[in-house]
């Protein structure tokens, strides 16, 4: 008899023609034919399957001694049928062996569950081991995914494992600092570990191999494209072909759009397992309503005809309930949009998981699990509450209230009564279909923000999965949108308990679900669980913008972290009005005073303070974190500066404890006090984080009594140095860990230990310490996890530099926190017109400028310029700023051409925004100002959507146009701001405007820095060397004087006078080494007049020499001849492009 699939896997149509891209499969075999694989010990092909005894019998794949695992990553595939289920270890029938390359990776079953692992050369060091049993005699598809990580600015560096089997994950772990060993030897099938037990009993029908991690809607499409597999993924039940015949006969009668729903929401109903027999007694009645085209009619008749079902319908929606009793599918059976005449779900409604242990035993139960029977009944005019009870081995009930209103759904969970102890609960879980009305964006959390197009098919930006609060999940809500409707999704949590957030694309559809951790004591046996907050669906018309808003309500009424008082008055008046940063790495006193100096200056150049970002101001070969102690000329040269009027912010670290904290990497107190205060795993084990230049560190927990002390006092330390404020780092970066250890005071498994007993209160004795000695001094942490805003005054977001940024947090959180610190170039270089692409991009959004390096800044060239506009930019902008709010992103008729470039920062990324950065604001009193900055070295242009009358200010005019006129006209590296607003509000930003056009390159950082003068005395052809040199800036010298390297862009060596003598020379040599990776950079020779005036007298491209230890003369000319004494220096453009011992002149 034919076998109908149920209506949901109508859906996979679209996902049949998603494989794994070709030129990532290494190795595939889709049917065994003789040549294929080196048969061994007996294996045989039949029927197109590898047999294999489980004795001596298995497979090489030719030429695959090649094939390893590396950052690229990995998946192996394969479609097996297993003959053994023993489960006892070390037994024959015990141990199936998939996929082994000796000593470098396998994969395979072990006893109860699958299992994977991989060699860093010294031993095994990625054990994975989970799922169920695989079923004896039946066909499996498994899928081992192995995924390189690297967030090395979290200390998040390594492996993620993945097990998935028949499309589904079924366990994933993360292996910090795992490095996979490559070695010559053959990948095996079905024999590991040299045989023994590791051998396979059974026949493998397909397998594949990918040098990449697949995502999971490519993962289910190998399951769903294999010929051994049935199709019908876990959960999910088979239509029976009568009952298909039915829906399909009935959806070809009904007349109205929502009447066509309806019967797809039953056929959804039958395939996730509600009773098929009551699916037809449905029917039965609803037959009689197909000829009906009005749904308030098709509403009052749909209701007065079932007793089994009821349909709610408001102007904005209709949503279909079960109701009494019933099995498998959440009660919610459905939910239509009136105005696209749609259903918002796909293969499911909404459901949930539950995990957690009964005596020795792990169990998980699902909302549509056959042992879970529930009861729904209305419980007013929208609301309706859902009981489950639980048969089966483990006992326990749920609950939920479910209501509507507009566009809206909230529903909560309650569980308790367990016959065990619950661990985790995932609610709510959605799966929504594609949105097929052009292009579909998803808005994910990450950082300020992220849009993602396709996400049904595509692998997310930053991967999909993130622990809340924290830099991959700011923020409690997500959101799905085409041009025609939206989706938000939210967890709206107003005490933003630690949670797992996971959305994916699957089957076609987009999934999304929370894991909250569950609570208990050492000694219980048994818990309960009641939702923080409520789940939330909202139908809307929008886009990232609108989604926010629908957010930032719930944080109005309920956030325990929100600011409602603008300005905001706790944050010192002098860090709101901050317009720029510089990133000062000044761990030596020289460095300090170069710091001191040009920073002196800029502040004049500017007209406008600013603030060094102080790192290394610690000697840490006398103390590792969190002791933090002072260099000798720190506080010294801290005084200095501060009595320039710049200010001050050492770096501190609030999270980690260096293991050899003690002088020259011994012990100091982390034995004694570290440890205890540590967080600690459910076995016991620690956190550390390894960070190349520092050492290994040690994850505290923020409930301990004995870190929050430590951390009390080291900020009150600083406030008595002297400083103007402490960056603690990674607070609101780093993710939660839950912690296990009862002797901190608290609960094990705590969702509300990170924040409500953690680092909510030590902030709060923080502030009650320092306030009233230290009003003004600030706190900033790094990025922006949303329920830190209560603790800090800024939010460094220095690795906002991704594509599919959106600043959909700042459109939220704009004027309650400050946003500084993005990284111009860090740790690796971009191109020089990301300079001004971040710049433009920071000034429209309400950020301060910066974070720059010093030599960023020390040249007085167009950067420079850009950057003095942009402060004066934001300088007028404070009021709309800090006490405005922004508006949607403005419409374009004819929207600015992109403009590509490669921006630096953590991870190097080549980017692709608008020439014309813009954004709106929106003040209390109602004027409204558009900010237009073109980062772009041409004249752009672009036309708004609105014609409309605005004053229009720009760069040098002397009086403010009111004009309606749509079109942007701007010159290259220029402003314009368009005001919907007063005259007198006008001539104030013009009067600002109107000073541009005065503005110049101001003088080098040679004319700024005070340098020790030292007398040359060379001859024609003598090297000059660096030890000869006045000073530096951008590079750093050896210990012996040798050379100077570490060159950054825009370096600068200074020389003191030379005398070239009355016939003078017009041809040089630098004596450099040269890597070949890096070679094609310029050195330029500039001179210095008496009136300080800089010219150019020479430059040269620099060609590789063998390596940065190779040196060689390169020859260049000069541009004129020098004679007599000239002041000399070099200026260096590019990165790390040689290693510089000195030059000579001929």
């Amino acid at each position: 008899m034919q076998k109908t699939i149920f209506h949901c896997l109508a859906l996979l149509s679209a996902i049949f023609a998603i494989a794994a891209e070709k030129n990532s499969c290494v190795w595939e075999c889709s049917r065994f034919t003789q040549g294929q694989v080196n048969l061994k010990g007996g294996a045989k092909i039949a029927d197109c399957k590898l047999i294999l005894n489980g004795k001596t019998a298995y497979a090489e794949i030719p030429d695959s001694n090649k094939i390893q695992l590396t950052k690229s990553g990995m998946t192996l595939s394969i479609t097996v049928r297993l003959k053994d289920q023993g489960i006892k270890d070390g037994k024959d029938d015990a141990h199936d062996m998939f996929f082994c390359k000796e000593k470098t990776f396998i994969f395979g079953r072990n006893c109860r569950g699958y299992y994977v692992n991989f060699h860093d050369g010294e031993k095994w060091c990625a054990d994975l081991k989970g799922g169920a049993l695989p079923a004896v005699g039946e066909w499996i598809h498994a899928a081992a995914v192995f995924e390189y990580v690297n967030d090395r600015a979290q200390g998040d560096v390594g492996f993620r494992v993945r097990i998935y089997e028949n499309g589904e994950q079924v366990c994933s772990k993360k292996f910090l600092w795992a490095k996979p060993v490559s070695r010559d030897l053959p990948i095996k099938l079905g024999n590991g570990f040299g045989g023994g037990p590791w051998t396979l009993h059974g026949e493998i029908g397909e397998a594949a191999i990918f040098d990449r991690a697949l995502n999971p809607s490519e993962i289910n499409a190998l399951f769903q494209k294999s010929k051994y597999t049935a199709k019908v993924p876990k959960g999910f039940t088979i239509i029976q072909p009568a009952l298909a015949g039915r829906f399909a006969e009935l959806k070809k009668k009904c007349c109205h759009p929502a009447a066509v729903w309806i019967v797809n929401a039953l056929e959804r109903s039958a395939s996730n397992g509600y009773p098929q027999e009551k699916i037809g007694q449905i029917l039965n009645q609803y037959e009689k309503l197909a000829p009906i085209r009005d749904i308030g009619e098709l509403q009052k008749e749909f209701n007065r005809l079932q007793n089994g079902m009821y349909l709610y319908a408001n102007p904005e929606m209709a949503v279909l309930i079960h109701r009494g009793k019933g099995k498998g599918i959440h009660p919610l059976a459905g939910l239509y949009s009136m105005k696209t005449g749609k259903e918002i779900f796909g293969e499911r409604t909404l459901s949930w998981k539950i995990r957690g242990r009964n005596g020795k035993n792990s169990f998980e139960v699902c909302s549509y699990s056959p042992s879970v029977d529930w009861e729904c009944h209305p419980d007013g005019a929208s609301r309706w509450k859902i009981r489950w009870k639980s048969s089966g081995a483990l006992k326990f009930n749920a609950e939920s209230c479910l209501t509507f209103s507009g566009g809206r759904v909230e529903s909560d969970l309650k569980i308790d009564g367990i016959s065990g102890l619950l661990t985790e609960v995932n609610y709510p879980q959605y799966a929504f279909a594609r949105l097929g009305d052009g292009e579909d964006i998803m808005v994910y959390p990450y950082m300020l923000g992220a849009a993602v197009k396709n996400p049904t098919r595509e692998s997310f930006y930053k991967g999909q999965w993130a622990r809340y609060p924290s830099s991959r999940a700011t923020m409690q809500f997500g959101a799905y949108y085409d041009h025609k409707t939206g989706i938000y999704f939210g967890y709206e949590d107003g005490l933003a308990r630690s949670k797992d957030y996971e959305v994916k694309g699957l089957r076609g559809n987009l999934h999304a679900g929370w894991t909250s951790p569950i609570a208990y004591g050492a000694e219980d046996r048994t818990n309960s669980f009641a939702m923080s907050g409520k789940a939330v669906l909202e139908l809307y018309r929008g886009g990232w913008y609108e989604a926010g808003c629908i957010y930032r309500r719930f944080l109005e009424r309920e956030a325990r972290w929100w600011i409602r008082q603008l300005p905001r008055k706790d944050t010192p008046e002098w860090f709101r009005n901050n317009t720029l940063t510089i990133l000062a790495v000044m761990g030596t006193e020289h460095s300090v005073e170069q710091h001191r100096d040009l920073s002196a200056y800029l502040k004049v150049y500017f007209e406008h303070p600013l603030i060094l970002h102080w790192y290394a101001w610690d000697d840490f070969k006398r103390g590792g974190w969190p002791h933090f102690i002072p260099y000798p000329h720190t506080l010294r040269l801290n005084k200095q500066i501060r009595s320039a009027g710049i200010q001050t912010i050492p770096y501190i670290d609030d999270r980690l404890w260096k293991i050899k904290d003690g002088p020259n990497d011994t012990d100091r107190q982390y034995q004694s006090h570290g440890l205890k205060y540590a967080v600690r795993n459910q076995d016991n084990g620690i956190n550390t984080e390894k960070y190349s230049t520092k050492g290994e560190f040690t994850v505290m927990c923020p409930a301990a009594r004995g870190w929050q002390d430590v951390l009390v006092h080291l900020t009150g330390r600083l406030a008595g140095y002297g400083f103007s404020g402490a960056y603690h780092d990674q607070v609101a970066a780093g993710a939660p860990i839950y912690c296990f250890n009862a002797e901190h005071g608290h609960r094990l498994n705590d969702s509300s230990l990170w924040l409500e007993q953690g680092y909510w209160p030590i902030f709060e004795q923080i502030h009650r310490k320092l306030k009233k000695t230290y009003p003004d001094f600030c706190h900033t942490t790094e990025e922006n996890a949303e329920p830190y805003l209560k603790c800090f005054d800024g939010f460094l977001i220095w690795r906002t530099n991704y594509q599919s940024m959106i600043p959909l947090f700042i459109s939220i959180y704009s004027g309650r926190v400050q946003f500084h610190g993005l990284a111009y170039n860090g740790e690796t270089p971009g191109d020089r017109q990301s300079f001004f692409c971040k710049a433009a991009r920071q000034t429209v959004y309400s950020e301060q400028l910066g974070s720059f390096v010093l030599n960023e800044l020390s040249y007085p060239d167009e950067r420079r310029l850009f950057i003095k506009k942009a402060v004066h930019i934001r300088s007028v902008m404070l009021p709309y700023f800090n006490t405005g709010r922004m508006l949607a992103p403005i419409r374009y008729a004819r929207p600015p051409k992109d403009l590509t470039a490669l921006w630096g920062g953590a991870q190097p990324e080549k980017i692709t925004r608008p020439a014309i950065e813009s954004s709106a604001w929106l003040l209390p009193d109602g004027s409204a100002a558009y900010i237009f900055a073109n980062s772009s070295p041409e004249h752009e242009s672009a036309e708004l959507a609105e014609s409309r009358e605005f004053w229009i200010c720009r760069e040098g005019a002397a009086q403010p146009l009111k004009v309606r006129d749509p079109r942007i006209r701007m010159k290259p590296r220029s402003f314009e701001i368009r005001l919907d607003g007063s005259e007198k509000e006008a001539m104030r930003i013009q009067k600002t405007m109107q000073r541009f056009s005065s503005f110049d390159y101001g003088k080098s950082a040679g004319m700024s820095i005070r340098y020790i003068p030292q007398k040359i005395s060379a001859a024609r052809s003598d090297l000059i060397t660096v030890n000869d040199s006045a000073g530096i800036m951008g590079c750093a010298l050896t210990k012996d004087r040798h050379h100077a390297g570490y060159i950054q862009n825009d370096a600068l060596i200074f020389f003191d006078v030379v005398d070239f003598g009355p016939t003078g020379t017009d041809k040089m040599a630098v004596n450099v080494g040269v890597s070949p990776d890096l070679a094609g950079g310029i050195i330029e020779v500039l001179v210095t007049d008496a009136n300080g005036k800089e010219t150019i007298v020479g430059k040269i491209t620099l060609t590789p020499t063998g390596g940065f230890n190779d040196y060689q003369d390169q020859f260049f000319n000069l541009n004129r001849t020098l004679r007599g004494k000239q002041k000399i220096h070099f200026h260096f453009i590019g990165n790390a492009i040689c290693n510089f011992r000195g030059w000579k002149f001929f």
